[in-house]
């Protein structure tokens, strides 16, 4: 069988010799060549030798039946080539849809019940032409795809994110993590869960900004990956919905990035602006009480020097107020000075910098 070529031969089965001549000239007008077989062992002799595109088959024969040689051709491994080659059964005899169907199953084309004018017969054999080469065209695709298949997959085992699939729910259809180690997720853990049971993400927001952009645009947003093992991993996390035919969404596909060492960056940034902070703070300190100190040293050490006329505890007391200023002014340069600080509890929940520690 070759539907590429303008030759369509079209194997006729039926055991009324006066419908094989009406028949042929009904078909060479319409481009088609007609092999003639008289019974359903014939009909299957001729099919293997001639490679017709189209088989059509009186249901009620003598020997073989049509149905029998339907079930042949579909079970048999000597008729194995002639399974893609489409059925289409003649036949006088009513069938409940039951039947019908149970016929169409197991590899029925089409079904054309006699009497049936010529028109009815070429639109038939027309559609299931169209619809077999169709089918061609998809089967040529997907070989495609299937030797491409090593392509796509050293894409997705060297992708650097999350991958997840899910249906038109959010449960999880599929999921890999390419290239990526900070998490310990596995397929076999997450299959049918929802993605909302592993990435912090309010599924209601997620429908109604596509409803609003008539999933036209992707959802963006950084959050929280739940892993068992290692806890909640921040993540920044890229959603698109899958479509069929560009129309009915199926579900939605979803892109999770590592964003670990983003925040750890960010931490980092701000305790450096925080240290900063505390550091012009101490300048600050420094500055603005080292100007009043000085002055009240210098006092302290002429009234200490000229304390002739003072009495003893007079002169202890100008000397343990010296001592207490000396003590201000060398906590105030060692704050000047501190490049890490370190903190020690205070009150309740409250820290402060530990002076002696802190380098």
């Amino acid at each position: 069988m070759d539907l590429e070529t303008s030759r369509k031969a079209i194997l006729l089965i039926d055991d009324d010799r006066n419908l094989h001549q009406i028949q042929q000239f009904v078909l060479s007008q319409h481009g088609f060549e007609l092999i003639s077989a008289y019974s359903g062992e014939d009909g299957l002799k001729k099919a293997l030798c001639e490679k017709p595109d189209i088989i059509l088959m009186d249901y009620m024969m003598p020997g073989l039946s049509g149905e029998q040689v339907l079930q042949k051709i579909h079970t048999e491994a000597r008729y194995k080539e002639l399974k893609p080659v489409p059925v289409v059964m003649l036949t006088a005899v009513d069938h409940d849809e039951r039947h019908i169907k149970s016929l169409l199953r197991n590899g029925l084309a089409a079904y054309l019940s006699k009497p049936f004018g010529k028109n009815e017969l070429i639109n038939v054999l027309q559609n299931v032409i169209h619809k077999q080469e169709e089918t061609l065209q998809e089967k040529r695709l997907m070989d495609q795809l299937l030797q491409s298949c090593d392509f796509f997959y050293n894409i997705l085992a060297n992708f650097p994110g999350l991958l997840f699939a899910t249906d038109n729910l959010g449960d999880i259809t599929y999921f890999t993590r390419g290239a990526s180690r900070f998490t310990s997720l596995d397929y076999q853990q997450i299959k049918g869960l929802s993605l909302w049971e592993i990435v912090r993400l309010n599924e209601g927001e997620v429908f109604n900004y596509f409803l609003d952009n008539g999933n036209s645009k992707d959802f963006k947003k950084e959050t929280m990956l739940c892993d068992p093992q290692k806890g909640e991993l921040p993540v920044e996390v890229t959603l698109t919905p899958l479509k069929v035919n560009n129309a009915d969404v199926q579900g939605l596909l979803c892109i999770a990035n590592d964003l670990t060492a983003k925040r750890k960056l960010e931490i980092e940034r701000s305790e450096k602006e925080k240290i900063k902070g505390i550091v012009q703070a101490m300048a600050t300190v420094n500055h603005e009480i080292n100007n009043p100190l000085t002055p009240i040293l210098g006092n302290l050490s002429l009234l200490i020097a000229d304390a002739a006329h003072l009495s003893p505890e007079e002169i202890a007391k100008l000397k343990g107020i010296q001592d207490s200023a000396e003590l201000i002014r060398e906590k105030v340069y060692k704050m000047s000075n501190i490049s890490k600080p370190i903190f020690k509890p205070y009150y309740k929940d409250e820290m402060i910098i530990d002076i002696d520690r802190s380098q």
